[in-house]
């Protein structure tokens, strides 16, 4: 399961007790291997309306699974090894480094905000940033697979990763 430090804990709990339950073994996952990735200084899940203690408390951190699982640590960012600057940015920003502006916030580099015109529509202009040429390359599967954009809507924010 890719980006499971977004999901919630209840939904892979919920995976674990199909397991068990299909199974008939009373192990987690019913032994099965599992391989959850992803970084724990990326986005928690979105819980609406909530507070931080809650959102935390709906991580997989806080599961019954977690003391059950072997943890593996990657060192290597590999995505943005050709972007030595945004890695450092990024290590700065998980170890807690980067200067914050006020409650906890941190100030974007210039470089990584995307701006839009004020008469365009701004999904516009994120989408020329990640998918520029769209027209052109849209057949081409490599730069599809390359590229992304996820959205997570909740009643107060709007979060874009891409």
């Amino acid at each position: 399961m890719d980006e499971a430090p977004m999901a919630k804990r209840q939904t892979i709990e919920t995976i674990d007790r199909g397991f068990r339950d299909i199974m008939d073994i009373d192990k987690p996952f019913s032994g099965k291997v599992m391989v959850f990735g992803g970084d724990f200084r990326q986005m928690l899940p979105v819980v609406p309306k909530s507070t931080r203690a809650k959102i935390v408390n709906a991580s997989l951190v806080k599961s019954y699974i977690w003391p059950l699982m072997e943890k593996i640590q990657f060192m290597r960012n590999m995505r943005t090894k050709m972007d030595p600057t945004f890695i450092e940015f990024l290590l700065r920003v998980g170890n807690k480094d980067e200067p914050t502006i006020r409650d906890s916030l941190i100030l974007l580099p210039e470089q990584l905000i995307v701006k839009h015109c004020r008469d365009g529509i701004p999904e516009e202009s994120i989408i020329k940033e990640i998918f520029p040429n769209l027209q052109k390359n849209a057949t081409r599967a490599k730069y599809v697979t390359e590229r992304a954009i996820l959205a997570s809507r909740n009643d107060h924010v709007d979060h874009l990763i891409y």
